[in-house]
């Protein structure tokens, strides 16, 4: 079975160095980094010193990091025109500094019932990343946090099928409910918090190959406040049992 990547929501304020923890003993795996400067790329036409500095260095130091930008949709109901200028600051970054460059995006609360209106939506958003300049790829992922009608999958990479609780993947029986799910694990992702903290390192290596069964890019946490805007004393050991 391939190896499962590293998709991280990278909520932490990049204050210097206090994104090196996440890459620096991790360089065998690779990294999706959701960047979210404000709920989005922010107001101003490049993100703050911090933000240049830090995702320069993402960019420039490690060989296994895809950085894409955070853009809500709020299911499909926010104004496609915002989504796009959205898109469009993140891909001014590039413009400006190869360096800041983002290879796609997150597309936050995405819808899991189906409708022909919502699907021309993310259609259109994935003809946008595709054809605007300025990006590195047009690597897009949605996250409706369940399994989505399938026809949604044309306009996405990677669908976070999952993005709850440790208590609500067993009390739901997750595990057989993605394991029946038609397709391969490579284009999911599952993204769990709260994995009791007393649980053992055998246990959590247990947990993470279960998982990797099912997706292909996980994000796993014993965090059960602030999970995307911290980083887990036991990361290393939820990444090393990726192996």
């Amino acid at each position: 079975m391939p190896r499962s990547e590293v998709i991280f929501p990278l909520y932490v304020y990049p204050a210097e160095a206090a994104w090196d923890p996440l890459i620096e003993q991790n360089r065998g795996i690779n990294f999706t980094l959701v960047i979210n400067p404000a709920s989005g790329p922010g107001a101003g036409s490049l993100p703050d010193a911090n933000y240049t500095r830090e995702l320069t260095k993402l960019n420039t130091q490690y060989q296994n990091v895809r950085c894409i930008g955070y853009v809500a949709t709020t299911y499909g109901s926010k104004d496609i025109e915002i989504v796009e200028q959205e898109i469009a600051t993140y891909a001014g970054w590039g413009l400006r500094d190869p360096s800041l460059a983002v290879a796609g995006v997150f597309l936050d609360e995405t819808p899991w019932q189906y409708s022909p209106e919502a699907d021309q939506y993310f259609q259109r958003i994935k003809a946008t990343v595709s054809s605007t300049d300025g990006l590195l790829g047009s690597f897009i992922v949605h996250n409706p946090g369940a399994v989505p009608h399938p026809r949604y999958s044309a306009s996405a990479d990677v669908t976070v099928v999952f993005e709850e609780t440790y208590q609500t993947f067993i009390e739901r029986r997750s595990a057989t409910a993605l394991a029946d799910v038609p397709g391969g694990r490579g284009d999911r992702s599952i993204m769990m918090h709260s994995v009791p903290a007393g649980m053992s390192a055998k246990a959590r290596k247990k947990l993470v190959q279960q998982l990797r069964s099912l997706a292909g890019h996980l994000f796993v946490t014993d965090l059960d406040v602030d999970y995307y805007s911290g980083i887990s004393p036991h990361f290393g050991e939820f990444v090393s049992a990726l192996d």
